[in-house]
Parts: structure tokens; C-alpha cells; sequence
């Protein structure tokens, strides 16, 4: 998340410096770098991620990926079967 943010804000602050020195060389590359990017990432995941994964929360089915996701790191083992079937007892 942090490397999203500073991404994001880096590429608005290039924007910026870009519109306040209209006449210097790179100022149009740094413009047209920096203003895609932020409302590429930035301003699409606010609109569109965010509301989905609002929306799937509302339904459970986030809850549920974010429990096969821990389930997966951790081998398997998330309930009292997956505990015995892993460690050899069942």
C-alpha cells in the first residue's frame, strides 16, 4: 500500500511542477507521465475497486476469499479435520 500511495503521489506532484514550468524542457513528458498514472491507479481503484470489494463484503464473499487465502498460507489447517488430516492423524 505505501509504494501505491507514493507512486500515486509522485506522479501528481510531477503533474504539478509540469503546469508550473510550462516553458521548460520535459515539462510536457512529466505532464503526460504524471497525469495518466494518477488517474489510471489512482482515481480507477477509488471508483471501481473499492465499491467492488465494498459490494463483496456486503455479500460475505470476501470474507470467505480472505479465509482461503489464510487457509493457503497456512497449509491447510483451518479447522479441527485439516489440524488432524495434516498432522497424520486421520
Amino acid at each position: 500500500m505505501p509504494i501505491f500511495l507514493g507512486t500515486t503521489l509522485t506522479s501528481a506532484a510531477l503533474a504539478v511542477i509540469a503546469l508550473f514550468s510550462c516553458g521548460e524542457p520535459g515539462a510536457a513528458a512529466m505532464l503526460a507521465g504524471g497525469v495518466p498514472y494518477v488517474l489510471g491507479m489512482f482515481v480507477v481503484t477509488i471508483i471501481f475497486n473499492v465499491s467492488l470489494n465494498d459490494a463483496l463484503a456486503a455479500d460475505g464473499h470476501l470474507d470467505r476469499g480472505l479465509r482461503a487465502v489464510h487457509r493457503c498460507d497456512r497449509g491447510g489447517a483451518d479447522d479441527e479435520r485439516g489440524a488432524a488430516t495434516s498432522s497424520g492423524l486421520i
